[in-house]
């Protein structure tokens, strides 16, 4: 048993010696101005009247243009306020919107707020998140200087108190630097959904190749019209 743990020691520790310093390269990303980017954010809820208030108050207070976004709170069948205090809120840019009895879950509500984004970037997050002033405005830029289609962003745990809550943040931060050094190193293999951006093209792209019998690669002609790149931002 010895033996078998040391032989999985040494690639175990090649990967973990990899990943360090390929985070250690990585340099902040650094905003500069307003970028003229407009974002759908996407928000999928479900009982959620203790968080969905704070959300969207970090989202309203973005250092970023009124204009140049849309909120699109998509409810999965909250039996709670949920719907009350979105509705309370008293803002052009929150649009509530219900999931019908045949739509059922996350997937669905995301799936149905894509399909009723305006914009050509799509910013996904959960209603138990919060954000800095610079969110939107760093993403856009983001964007607009790598012309990136699909950005994986990072997600902290905030707030533990207990040794399991620490010891969950802890494993939350691994899973995060594991997707860092994918995404850079264009191994993708994860992203976390509470803080995603993607456009509209390469979703349907996406959703071609996943659905598509007879093809499962793309053309010349369909690459050229939307530049898959993914990308990671450090803030």
């Amino acid at each position: 048993m010895v033996w078998i743990a040391l032989i999985l020691l040494v690639p175990y520790g090649w990967i973990m010696l990899h990943s360090a310093r390929s985070l250690m390269k990585m340099n902040p990303f650094r905003i500069a101005g307003t970028p003229p980017l407009k974002i759908s954010v996407v928000i999928a809820v479900r009982n959620e009247q203790r968080n969905i208030a704070g959300c969207l108050k970090s989202i309203l207070n973005q250092d970023f243009p009124a204009g140049q976004m849309e909120i699109l709170v998509m409810d999965d069948h909250s039996s709670d306020q949920t719907a009350s205090i979105v509705n309370g809120i008293q803002d052009e840019r929150i649009q509530y919107h219900q999931l019908s009895i045949d739509e059922q879950g996350k997937k669905a509500a995301i799936q149905k707020g894509v399909g009723l984004a305006k914009y050509e970037f799509i910013l996904t997050t959960d209603a138990d998140c919060r954000f800095n002033s610079n969110w939107m405005r760093t993403m856009a830029a983001f964007q607009l200087k790598y012309k990136s289609v699909f950005i994986a962003a990072p997600v902290a745990m905030g707030q533990e108190q207990s040794f399991l809550d620490k010891f969950q943040s802890l494993d939350f931060l691994t899973l995060q630097g594991i997707t860092a050094v994918a995404v850079t190193k264009q191994w993708f293999n994860m992203a976390n959904g509470a803080n995603l951006m993607y456009s509209l093209c390469f979703r349907n792209l996406l959703y071609w190749l996943i659905t598509s019998v007879k093809v499962r690669v793309f053309t010349n002609d369909q690459v050229k019209s939307c530049v898959i790149h993914f990308s990671l931002i450090v803030l």
